[in-house]
């Protein structure tokens, strides 16, 4: 059993500040997840999970040819979240934030990938042990070239780790 809804109307979610949307990311590395609701967690403790199969943003329906079935599966995930009655939604996959960028629901919440998020929270997290590490960032393609684009927030993150030495490949950031 995963720590997070698959059916909002079943499980009847309880109102949250904070709600993470796994994305299909959760079917397929929820080890990914659950790291990401651990760091979620440490910010809000009372935040809640969304995902399965049930929700989907409707990007990949959009690339297949299918845009009636891509607004029905946006309209049933902006429908789910809003039952949570959220202030924010956070992202842990570029393509469903930057869906949201481009299609700019009107809702009562906002939403993050992420890094956004942490950043914003970065006090909360705690303080970092010391990492002796080389570290590159391979920029995800719809979050640097998105409607909203982002390629410092996961480097800002980075920094703030002691002992970490951020290491530029040559097609980063919007040469990603």
């Amino acid at each position: 059993k995963h720590p997070w809804l698959t059916d909002v109307d079943k499980q009847r979610p309880r109102q949250s500040n904070t709600v993470l949307f796994t994305g299909c990311l959760g079917l397929m590395q929820p080890d990914v997840i659950l790291a990401a609701l651990d760091l979620v967690h440490r910010i809000d403790p009372d935040a809640q999970a969304l995902g399965g199969l049930k929700y989907c943003c409707g990007d990949i329906h959009l690339r297949t040819g299918h845009p009636e079935a891509s607004i029905a599966n946006f309209t049933n995930l902006v429908r789910a979240l809003d039952t949570f009655s959220p202030k924010n939604v956070v992202f842990i996959c570029p393509t469903c934030k930057s869906y949201f960028d481009l299609h700019k629901p009107d809702t009562e919440w906002s939403w993050h990938f992420i890094t956004e998020f942490l950043i914003d929270h970065l006090d909360k997290l705690g303080e970092f042990k010391e990492i002796k590490a080389k570290v590159t960032i391979h920029d995800a393609c719809h979050l640097v070239r998105g409607e909203e684009p982002d390629s410092e927030t996961p480097r800002k993150i980075l920094s703030a780790i002691p002992g970490i030495d951020l290491i530029e490949i040559e097609n980063s950031k919007e040469t990603s």
